[in-house]
């Protein structure tokens, strides 16, 4: 049951991600709702959580970005993975760290993105890591806490609900 919620919320997350977002572009920078469900899973899951996470949706991401498979893969992995570390050590309560750690991970996942291109393809320019990664993370990190606060509401109602069933059924 839980592998049927979990397709059907990636396949929800990928249809807003390549069909909404690109409609609120800026200056050719978008969202990535991946990164912020890998965040908030790391931060919010218990065990490994944002490594599975990062390691589906990065999987998911390279399918349909057409670049180079893995990159996405590599760094929303590594992402999961860290916050699935540190995740007993900080509290990220509020807007201002969910902006904070939402930004530093937009620009790492841009770096990591941007180093394995550079070291496989050697086809980058220095000018791509300034303005679009800090644009990326500044519009990551200004979607973030919303979205912290939709995904918070989600877990809360759907766990309501299925602590509800469980009890009847007891």
């Amino acid at each position: 049951m839980l592998s049927l919620i979990l397709f059907f919320l990636v396949l929800i997350l990928f249809s807003i991600q390549t069909t909404l977002i690109p409609l609120v572009e800026f200056t050719g920078v978008t969202f990535d709702l991946a990164l912020i469900v890998v965040v908030y899973c790391g931060i919010h899951v218990r065990g490994h959580g944002g490594a599975t996470m990062g390691l589906l949706l990065g999987f998911v991401q390279d399918c349909f970005s057409g670049g180079l498979l893995g990159a996405n893969t590599l760094s929303k992995s590594l992402l999961g993975f860290a916050f699935d570390r540190v995740k007993d050590k900080i509290m990220v309560e509020g807007v201002i760290p969910i902006c904070f750690f939402i930004f530093f991970a937009s620009l790492f996942d841009g770096l990591i993105i941007y180093w394995i291109h550079y070291a496989l393809l050697k086809s980058s320019s220095g000018e791509f890591v300034i303005t679009p990664v800090l644009g990326y993370g500044l519009y990551n990190a200004l979607l973030g806490p919303f979205l912290f606060h939709m995904m918070d509401a989600f877990k809360q109602r759907w766990l309501k609900n299925l602590l509800d069933k469980n009890a009847t059924a007891l």
